[in-house]
């Protein structure tokens, strides 16, 4: 495992890997230091220094229904909300050792980063869940939540290789500038992918 670097080369002692919390710590961070620079918005922070996504080249594609079993909130993007909670969530999440306590029942590999029920779209609330694929016939363990995820239409995003509290931050602040994407998001469910093989994000589109 790679040493945890932020993007502003700011070195820690801890290991990171792919499946670790310590990406949003560095987001959290970063987006303080944002405050500082350009305000509330982080968004304005990660378009400044990370806009660089071509135009819009991901296919549509509908995808099949599946459930997913974890650790829910409900937050929004605003300072002091999902910036804060979400750590938290990643953090509760290793603590109660889910992933051992999941293993047996899981369906597949990757720790799935779930955003539904939104409000309206980015800068409204919504709901976040942190967990792994279940049968839809799974009852929910206590102390977890169930989503069931419905077939949609979307796009994947495969993000590029790299570390995950550089490549993630990236990414979303490439999405949020886009001048395509944010018009064609319908804001159903979306998701992140984290597992051996890469991070990868479905986005609900139109």
């Amino acid at each position: 495992m790679r040493s945890l670097t932020s993007v502003f080369g700011m070195g820690t002692g801890m290991a990171f890997s792919p499946l670790s919390p310590g990406v949003f710590t560095i987001v959290m961070r970063n987006c303080e230091k944002a405050r500082k620079k350009l305000g509330n918005d982080c968004r304005k922070f990660w378009g400044e220094y990370f806009f660089t996504m071509p135009l819009m080249r991901e296919p549509l594609v509908s995808t099949e229904p599946f459930t997913v079993m974890g650790l829910k909130i409900r937050t929004s993007n605003a300072p002091g909300e999902a910036d804060i909670k979400i750590p938290a969530i990643y953090s509760e999440f290793y603590k109660q050792d889910l992933p051992k306590k999941l293993e047996v029942i899981r369906k597949f590999d990757p720790l799935f980063a779930v955003y539904f029920n939104y409000e309206k779209d980015e800068t409204g609330l919504y709901d976040f869940l942190l967990g792994y694929s279940v049968s839809p016939e799974q009852k929910a363990l206590p102390g977890l939540e169930i989503v069931h995820i419905k077939a949609q239409n979307g796009r994947y995003f495969a993000i590029q290789p790299g570390a995950p509290e550089e490549v993630v931050p990236k990414f979303w602040g490439e999405i949020w500038n886009h001048p395509e994407i944010p018009k064609v998001r319908s804001f159903q469910m979306d998701w992140e992918e984290y597992s051996e093989a890469g991070i990868r994000v479905f986005l609900s589109c139109k």
